[in-house]
Formats: structure tokens, sequence, C-alpha cells
């Protein structure tokens, strides 16, 4: 079981630009909350570049990180991040209730078999008044629905362990969030893809014109969307 949740993404947060892309925007919706000595719990933090990425704003961060990934954890262990090794299937989270100022929980919940059990979990250890951002990818794209219509299936993993187990669209992340936090703000992000011919002829379009479908209709051409929420 524990393997099944140790997939590893290698290089791919450092290098990934559409990664870089959603973290920034989780600084920006986080900036205006990180006080001094805040603490920040990471659900699913992998190699702890969150951290990285928060200490750009401020070096005065009470950090934990969790994840199933021994080596991603020893990585963001390195990075000063306390960490904690957790199956997120078989275990809870390990700490009071209220203890944390602000909760991250990018891109795991799909990835769950019982992912409202992971919220209720989150929801107690938040302080009141503490706010959460989660990520969520929308897996009813244009470019999912054209793959599924050539019979590729919605991301081509089929079997393999470690990989989204949910595909929900845009609107039912929404209801799924609202049932745990009030939402205060959402941002769009959107990815081209990692190799390939339709992803290359992707990449050739402008910026200004993605960011100018995602507006119009975010169900069909965001990647995914992020909610900073308060409990």
């Amino acid at each position: 079981m524990v393997k099944e949740f140790s997939y590893s993404y290698g290089n791919y947060y450092a290098k990934d630009r559409f990664v870089k892309m959603r973290f920034d925007i989780f600084k920006d919706l986080l900036m205006p909350y990180l006080e001094k000595n805040i603490k920040i719990l990471d659900i699913g933090c992998y190699d702890g570049a969150m951290l990285e990425a928060l200490k750009s704003i401020t070096k005065d961060i009470d950090y934990t990180g969790v994840d199933a990934d021994l080596i991603a954890l020893t990585i963001a262990s390195n990075r000063g991040a306390k960490i904690i090794h957790l199956n997120f299937e078989t275990a809870t989270l390990p700490f009071r209730d209220n203890s944390f100022d602000i909760v991250i929980m990018g891109e795991i919940l799909e990835h769950l078999r019982n992912p409202a059990k992971l919220m209720e979990q989150t929801k107690a250890v938040l302080k009141p008044g503490g706010k959460i951002l989660i990520s969520l990818p929308n897996e009813c794209t244009l470019y999912h629905r054209l793959k599924m219509l050539l019979g590729k299936g919605v991301d081509g993993t089929g079997f393999k362990a470690g990989y989204h187990l949910h595909f929900p669209t845009i609107q039912q992340n929404r209801d799924f969030v609202l049932t745990y936090f009030n939402i205060i703000k959402q941002e769009y992000w959107y990815h081209l893809g990692v190799g390939g011919v339709i992803e290359k002829l992707l990449s050739l379009i402008p910026k200004f014109m993605i960011e100018f479908f995602i507006h119009v209709c975010p169900s069909l051409f965001a990647r995914g969307v992020i909610y900073l929420c308060e409990k």
C-alpha cells in the first residue's frame, strides 16, 4: 500500500513551467496572510518546492510537509521543512485540532480513494478563520474530451498506480470544496501537456489567446482551478 502512493515525479516539479505557474498563483493568493511565524501545513508537499517558493516572500515560516514519498520528503527536509511520512489512505493527520493558520492541498485529493476523509481531517486541524489553498484538476477540458473521442482515455494511465482516481469537472470541484469551506477567491491555471505532436502544436498558441479562452470558458480550457478558502 505504501508503494502505491510513492509515485515519483522526479525533476518534474523543478523543470515544468506550468507547475511554476501554479506556484506563482499560490504565492499571490497567500501573500496577504503570510505573517511572521505563521504555521503552514502542506498536505502532499512532495519535495517541499512550495516552501522554496514561499521563502521568496518571507523566511519566517513554520512549515510542515506531509507526503507518502520518502525520497521527496528527504529533499523537503533539506530545504528546512518539518516532515511527516504518511499514507493518506490508511492513516490520519497526526495533529491537534486548530493547529495551523494555513493549509495547502495542491493536486492531492484526486489521487485518493476517499478524498472526503482527508478534507474532514484538514478542516479539523485548521484554525477558526484559517485559510486553505486547494488546487484541483479539470479532467474535462476540450483536450481531454478529444482524447476520449479518439479512445485514448482521460489521462492515458489506465491502471497505473499513483495517478488520478477521480476526474472532476470545474463545477464538481467547486461543489466539493464548498461542502467543507467558504471560497474567498479562485484562479485558473493551464497546462499544454508534456510531449507529443498535439502538445507541441498547442504550445504555438500565444499566451494571451489561451488566457482569453480560459476566461470565456474555463470548463473547456482551464487545466485546473485553485481555491482560496476560509474555515
